[in-house]
Protein backbone atom coordinates (compact mmCIF):
# COMPACT_ATOMS: atom_id res chain seq x y z
CA UNK A 1 0.00 0.00 0.00
CA UNK A 2 2.19 2.86 -1.22
CA UNK A 3 1.23 6.23 -3.17
CA UNK A 4 0.81 5.78 -6.94
CA UNK A 5 3.48 8.15 -8.85
CA UNK A 6 1.18 9.48 -11.14
CA UNK A 7 -1.86 11.33 -9.65
CA UNK A 8 -4.37 9.37 -12.10
CA UNK A 9 -4.10 6.91 -15.04
CA UNK A 10 -6.58 7.24 -17.71
CA UNK A 11 -5.66 4.52 -20.42
CA UNK A 12 -7.04 4.97 -23.95
CA UNK A 13 -8.65 1.55 -23.75
CA UNK A 14 -10.60 2.87 -20.94
CA UNK A 15 -11.96 6.36 -23.04
CA UNK A 16 -12.16 4.21 -25.68
CA UNK A 17 -14.18 1.41 -23.52
CA UNK A 18 -16.05 5.00 -22.72
CA UNK A 19 -17.17 5.70 -26.42
CA UNK A 20 -14.07 8.10 -26.83
CA UNK A 21 -13.95 11.85 -25.38
CA UNK A 22 -17.17 12.66 -27.41
CA UNK A 23 -19.56 10.56 -26.22
CA UNK A 24 -22.12 10.80 -23.66
CA UNK A 25 -20.77 8.15 -21.39
CA UNK A 26 -17.32 10.39 -21.51
CA UNK A 27 -18.78 13.12 -20.27
CA UNK A 28 -20.71 11.67 -17.53
CA UNK A 29 -17.41 9.74 -16.37
CA UNK A 30 -15.85 13.21 -16.31
CA UNK A 31 -18.77 15.00 -14.56
CA UNK A 32 -18.45 12.17 -11.49
CA UNK A 33 -14.75 12.32 -11.55
CA UNK A 34 -14.87 16.02 -10.53
CA UNK A 35 -17.93 15.53 -8.30
CA UNK A 36 -15.86 13.23 -6.48
CA UNK A 37 -12.74 15.24 -6.62
CA UNK A 38 -15.12 18.34 -5.21
CA UNK A 39 -15.99 16.23 -2.33
CA UNK A 40 -12.10 15.28 -1.18
CA UNK A 41 -11.25 18.61 -1.47
CA UNK A 42 -14.46 20.15 0.93
CA UNK A 43 -13.50 17.00 2.99
CA UNK A 44 -9.67 17.33 2.84
CA UNK A 45 -8.97 19.05 6.11
CA UNK A 46 -10.55 15.83 8.17
CA UNK A 47 -9.15 13.25 5.83
CA UNK A 48 -5.50 14.84 6.45
CA UNK A 49 -6.68 14.12 10.16
CA UNK A 50 -7.46 11.16 9.93
CA UNK A 51 -4.25 10.30 7.87
CA UNK A 52 -2.21 11.65 10.53
CA UNK A 53 -3.76 9.75 13.46
CA UNK A 54 -3.61 6.59 11.34
CA UNK A 55 0.16 7.29 10.52
CA UNK A 56 1.06 7.65 14.32
CA UNK A 57 -0.71 5.13 15.74
CA UNK A 58 0.24 2.40 12.86
CA UNK A 59 3.52 3.99 11.54
CA UNK A 60 4.64 0.85 10.57
CA UNK A 61 2.43 0.55 7.59
CA UNK A 62 4.38 0.69 4.26
CA UNK A 63 2.08 3.93 3.26
CA UNK A 64 4.23 5.59 6.06
CA UNK A 65 7.56 3.47 5.47
CA UNK A 66 9.28 6.88 4.90
CA UNK A 67 7.40 8.63 7.48
CA UNK A 68 4.01 9.86 8.79
CA UNK A 69 5.21 13.84 7.69
CA UNK A 70 6.51 12.13 4.08
CA UNK A 71 2.96 10.82 3.45
CA UNK A 72 1.20 13.71 4.72
CA UNK A 73 3.20 15.95 2.57
CA UNK A 74 2.38 13.62 -0.64
CA UNK A 75 -1.40 13.42 0.52
CA UNK A 76 -1.43 17.26 0.70
CA UNK A 77 -0.23 17.83 -2.53
CA UNK A 78 -2.66 15.85 -3.31
CA UNK A 79 -5.64 16.86 -2.04
CA UNK A 80 -4.70 20.45 -2.21
CA UNK A 81 -3.20 20.56 -5.70
CA UNK A 82 -2.51 24.45 -5.63
CA UNK A 83 -1.34 24.64 -2.26
CA UNK A 84 -4.27 25.58 -0.29
CA UNK A 85 -7.84 24.57 -0.27
CA UNK A 86 -9.85 24.62 -3.51
CA UNK A 87 -13.01 27.39 -4.17
CA UNK A 88 -14.51 24.12 -6.04
CA UNK A 89 -16.29 23.50 -2.99
CA UNK A 90 -18.11 26.49 -3.13
CA UNK A 91 -19.74 26.03 -7.04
Amino acid sequence: MNFENAPFKLTSEFVNMLGGTDSKMFARFRKRMIEGYKALNKHADKIMVLVEMIGLSQADMPCFEQGVDFALKQLRMRLYPTGKKSDLTSN
